[in-house]
């Protein structure tokens, strides 16, 4: 009960100032905001509370007046957890790539989550096919393009490169969300490494740019798949 009235009492302070401009600025917070966002990201881990940092500055929000702003005061002050979730983690021993990797799901994820995949990712890095992996999957990220795709059509895989990596990604595929949602993630990553061989095999001996159309589009399609479902475990393009 005292944890939950801190957390509430905290969280009622930090949005209440940040909703009407009071924010703290380089050396100066007069209203010990920082200290108190510590102390929110601290109750949240050692109870092991299965509450995102979005879900509780939400709830928070509710409570003011000025509900025309929530968007916007929710942006900034998940962006201040954010600032203060970076060093802390680096002082529990993992790589910056490693935060990197996982800081973007920060918002969305129980903070205890988070911590279980930054551990996963730090013990993946570590395994022998880590570094073959990353080259195939930065592959991937580096080919497809920001805009918008047309949904992958299997009657337009031809190439026998093309159709052995769908064939692997929608075997893998179910069996890494089934993971995923069990938070096996040292698992969901090892899964996730068999398509090494795949996409090697793909670049190797299909030309991705074909010269129709409707061929390109799927093929990075596909690709966009693969990408989609590995970005739900980190962002590999931020690892090293």
């Amino acid at each position: 009960t005292g944890a939950i009235l801190s957390l509430a009492d905290k969280l009622d302070n930090i949005t209440s100032f940040f909703s009407v401009g009071l924010t703290p600025t380089g050396s100066e917070d007069p209203f010990a905001l920082r200290r108190q966002t510590l102390a929110v990201i601290a109750i949240l881990l050692n109870n092991g509370y299965a509450l995102s940092l979005n879900d509780i500055v939400t709830a928070s929000l509710k409570n003011l007046k000025d509900t025309n702003r929530s968007g916007e005061i929710a942006e900034t002050v998940l962006r201040f957890f954010e600032q203060r979730l970076e060093p802390l983690f680096l002082s529990e021993g993992y790589g910056s790539d490693i935060i990197q990797s996982i800081l973007s799901l920060c918002a969305e994820i129980p903070l205890k989550e988070i911590l279980r995949r930054l551990q996963a990712v730090k013990e993946f890095k570590g395994t022998e096919n880590y570094n073959d992996f990353l080259t195939a999957i930065k592959r991937v990220k580096n080919i497809i393009p920001a805009t918008a795709l047309p949904s992958l059509k299997v009657k337009l895989l031809h190439a026998d490169p093309e159709k052995k990596l769908y064939e692997k990604f929608t075997a893998i595929k179910t069996e890494i969300g089934s993971l995923m949602d069990g938070h096996k993630y040292s698992e969901s990553l090892r899964t996730l490494s068999e398509l090494t061989a795949p996409i090697n095999y793909f670049f190797d001996n299909v030309l991705v740019m074909d010269k129709q159309e409707e061929i390109k589009l799927n093929r990075l399609a596909l690709l966009k798949d693969i990408w989609a479902t590995a970005s739900s475990i980190a962002d590999f393009s931020k690892l090293q």
